[in-house]
């Protein structure tokens, strides 16, 4: 019997048994180790604690090129998340923030702010008085107001919040604002790339508006300064 196949069948003490052995890192024909297959199996988190003990390599990449952080980050377990980081897994990346673990949980943000530790990131869930001043601007009719309160958006999590929970049929004034009067994330810079449209923006005339032209040019040229990967 493999380790996976025991791991199928659920034999705990023939999984440990195996993996004590030469099997701890081996690999399926999907190039998955028997954490990868543990994780996609949904096994308990005390299981894969104690198969963490027995330190497997953690930085194995199955055929998805997927490593068991990106795995569990894809089935949405936050509980094998810490337990990964309570074991030394590796969350940066030589190549920067978009290709770090914490970039692929950004849209979780229970996950992603178990990440915060990675190098450039930022948390993401906001405290109760954050989100207030977000709504407080999000609904803000008058102009000359709003040109005063987003004075208060000075930090990446109040930004890039703002951001993310803009209405993008809106006049498009405030984000030009924040690109000009504060260091806007390349992540959120990003996804206001993606938000906004800006391929279709370039590449269909007809769908072009000064103000949303306008925009996208101020977000390329703020990717280009970024020196985007």
């Amino acid at each position: 019997m493999s380790i996976f196949e025991a791991i199928k069948a659920k034999e705990w003490e023939k999984v440990i048994e195996l993996a004590k052995g030469e099997q701890r890192n081996a690999q399926d024909a999907s190039w998955r180790t028997p954490l990868h297959v543990m994780i996609t199996h949904k096994c308990p988190a005390n299981w894969i604690e104690a198969y963490l003990q027995l330190e497997p390599n953690l930085e194995i990449k199955d055929k998805l090129g997927e490593t068991v952080l990106s795995k569990a980050i894809k089935f949405g377990n936050s509980e094998v998340v810490e337990l990964l980081i309570q074991y030394g897994v590796q969350l940066n990346h030589p190549k920067g923030i978009r290709y770090t673990p914490w970039y692929q949980a950004r849209y979780d943000k229970k996950i992603a702010d178990l990440l915060i530790e990675t190098e450039d990131a930022f948390r993401l869930t906001l405290t109760k008085q954050e989100q207030s001043l977000i709504d407080e601007l999000l609904y803000e009719e008058s102009a000359e107001i709003l040109m005063r309160k987003l004075e208060y958006l000075n930090s990446s999590e109040l930004i890039h919040a703002y951001v993310m929970q803009f209405n993008w049929d809106d006049d498009l004034w405030p984000l030009e604002w924040l690109l000009h009067n504060r260091t806007v994330h390349l992540v959120t810079t990003m996804e206001m790339y993606d938000l906004l449209g800006v391929n279709e923006i370039l590449e269909d005339t007809a769908y072009r508006s000064e103000e949303a032209d306008q925009l996208a040019l101020k977000i390329i040229d703020q990717l280009l300064g970024g020196k985007i990967r």
